[in-house]
Parts: C-alpha cells; structure tokens; sequence
C-alpha cells in the first residue's frame, strides 16, 4: 500500500499542490492520499479510487477542544 501525505498551506502553495497532486498520483498510484488540515473536496471526486484520509489540524482539534469545554459549562 502507497501512501503521500500532502499538506496545503496558503494560495501559492494551493496552487503549487493542485499541479501537484495529478503527477503525484500518476507516478506513485496511491491506494490512500492523507489531507492534514482543509480538505479539498475537488481531490476525492477527481479521483474516485483513492481513499482519502482526512486528519485535523492543530488549530482543528483547538478550535473542536474549546468549543466542547463551553458546551459543558452551558446548563
């Protein structure tokens, strides 16, 4: 089983992973791609066949963690 990790961080580096993500798969043929963070929705429907696995952020699991403690404190 081959797996990329692939991780996107901001507009330059979204459209350097979009031109990216077509010779990845074409040269190591993932049977799993992993998206830390946002997923883009467009990878999944592009390529049917790939398992994506989605992984949250640091700044994901914070924003998840605060808002669960509120919502214990709200009785």
């Amino acid at each position: 089983m081959k797996i990329a990790v692939i991780i996107e961080y901001d507009k330059e580096a979204h459209r350097l992973f979009v031109g990216g993500v077509n010779a990845m798969v074409k040269k190591i043929q993932p049977t799993a791609i992993v998206v830390c963070g946002k997923c883009p929705e467009w990878i999944a429907k592009k390529f049917p066949d790939i398992q994506v696995v989605k992984i949250k952020n640091h700044s994901e699991m914070w924003h998840e963690r605060e808002k669960n403690k509120w919502a214990d404190t709200e009785d």
